[in-house]
């Protein structure tokens, strides 16, 4: 490599060290992540690790002796490569550097997505919980939206009408992998959620929502990393009233759903559960 390469410790870093970042990657917030820690490793010359215009040098480089003539009897010259030694030095930085900014709910997330619980397998196995009702299996009502087509995660629960306040409000708060379910009582008159609170929920780690009721900005939503289920798209917005309750016990297509039970939803439908469901 012609230009040496300057050592992490000597490199001019912004104020973001490794261990100040006030963000970290969660299992459904890559786009902010991205958002946050790309503009740092590229302000500080350290992206090339990452995407690879900066190729690692090689351990041993060869030279010729001073006279620099290409002819028999020049002595080769075989030496450590320092730029090879600092190259390595400095992936293991951002290495590490990238990796102080994922939670531990990302590697689980990737565990589970390993061995995701398939619905239709969680009935065949389960058939005394679904005999007594504590897992339930929700009416063949929604459509689905967003990237994620197969997603779980503990309930939040959510009763309104026609107002998307409380939804805001709660979307605002860390998600911590959850997912939230609105009662917004089957209503096909306006939208509950739009991108801007796809986007939100992303952002704020929530895994999935579900919804007894209307979205809109559909092309929006669908680029969002979480799962979305609804009846149906609607492009009128809803009231700004702040009327509901949080928290409560819900009812979508005769089904009882409590706060603080698990939900699994993927392409065959949506199972409700009073506990985590082992694969």
């Amino acid at each position: 490599m012609a230009s040496s390469l300057i050592a992490f410790s000597q490199i001019e870093k912004t104020s973001h060290n490794s261990h100040k970042f006030g963000f970290t990657l969660s299992p459904t917030n890559y786009g902010y992540w991205k958002a946050m820690l790309e503009p740092f490793l590229i302000t500080n010359n350290l992206i090339g690790y990452v995407d690879g215009t900066i190729p690692c040098p090689p351990p041993i480089v060869q030279t010729k002796n001073s006279s620099g003539k290409d002819v028999e009897g020049d002595i080769v010259i075989t030496q450590p490569n320092t730029n090879h030694t600092i190259w390595v030095s400095n992936d293991a930085h951002v290495c590490m550097l990238i990796m102080s900014t994922v939670s531990e709910a990302s590697f689980q997330h990737v565990h589970d997505s390993m061995g995701s619980l398939a619905t239709a397998e969680a009935c065949d196995t389960n058939g005394a919980l679904l005999a007594t009702g504590d897992i339930r299996v929700l009416p063949p009502i929604f459509k689905i939206y967003g990237q994620s087509r197969a997603f779980s995660g503990p309930i939040a629960t959510l009763k309104v009408f026609e107002d998307n306040v409380l939804v805001r409000e709660l979307l605002e708060t860390k998600g911590e992998g959850r997912v939230l379910v609105i009662d917004g009582g089957g209503s096909m008159r306006c939208a509950l959620v739009g991108g801007n609170l796809g986007q939100l929920a992303q952002n704020m780690g929530w895994t999935g929502i579900v919804v007894n009721g209307c979205i809109r900005d559909v092309d929006e939503i669908n680029a969002c990393d979480i799962g979305v289920r609804a009846l149906a798209s609607h492009p009128q917005k809803s009231n700004k009233k702040g009327v509901g309750e949080r928290h409560v016990p819900i009812h979508i297509g005769g089904t009882v759903i409590r706060d603080g039970e698990w939900l699994y939803a993927d392409s065959d439908g949506v199972l409700i559960s009073e506990t985590e469901l082992s694969v």
